[in-house]
């Protein structure tokens, strides 16, 4: 499958617009959202990039992707895919659905983020995440 790095920008504003709605989002809304027919890509190849991103621009705890999950049928329907804050590489980290300890802490980092709104800015000449309360 190709890389869907030229779907950066917009996935991000969709991936934003969602966790300002404290909503989080499918792998298959997300495919949908982008105008893509298949839910499985190569997600990797978009959301580490907006992973690195918003950690850069918001802080390490920051990560925005944590909103975008598995839906009913996934291995951990409504949680993400890795678990990979406090200075981990993106992706490190698998999240484990049986681990409590992991999805307890999962959970409170996402509640975490949805305390903020979120928003793109033109700040010295470049397309920042900014948080507000």
């Amino acid at each position: 499958m190709p890389s869907l790095i030229r779907h950066f920008w917009p996935c991000l504003r969709v991936i934003i617009e969602r966790v300002n709605n404290q909503q989080k989002i499918t792998y298959g809304e997300l495919a949908e959202a982008l105008g893509l027919s298949l839910a499985q890509q190569e997600w990797h190849t978009v959301l580490n990039p907006i992973a690195e991103k918003t950690k850069a621009d918001l802080g390490q705890d920051y990560d925005l992707t944590w909103n975008v999950v598995y839906g009913r049928n996934g291995p951990a329907a409504g949680l993400g895919r890795y678990f990979s804050n406090e200075g981990k590489p993106t992706s490190s980290e698998l999240l484990d659905p049986k681990d409590h300890e992991q999805v307890a802490k999962y959970k409170a980092t996402l509640a975490e983020i949805y305390r903020f709104t979120y928003s793109l800015q033109m700040i010295e000449g470049k397309s920042t995440v900014v948080k507000t309360p």
